[in-house]
């Protein structure tokens, strides 16, 4: 299984010699950067976290995930994030 890896490289890092040589070898291509910004929710006593999961907020989405953060076990829409859980 092939899995795309990504990584976050400095702003001026394509006008330096090392990206040519490197692209003889790999394909890079320099992409749009974004930022999101989660709100981690759990238990006093790490109720979620015990079992592998993790709860979160983005924008107006409240995901369930595993702890490896790759696969979403539930995604709710909200209008307000929450303050308490």
């Amino acid at each position: 299984m092939q899995k795309d890896m990504k990584f976050t490289l400095p702003e001026n890092f394509y006008q330096r010699e090392f990206p040519r040589e490197l692209q003889d070898l790999y394909h890079l291509q320099q992409e749009k950067t974004f930022r999101e910004h989660y709100v981690y929710y759990d238990t006093f006593d790490w109720r979620l976290y015990s079992k592998s999961l993790v709860l979160c907020s983005t924008a107006q989405t409240l995901l369930l995930q595993s702890l490896d953060e790759t696969t979403v076990l539930a995604r709710a829409i909200i209008a307000v994030p929450p303050v308490f859980l």
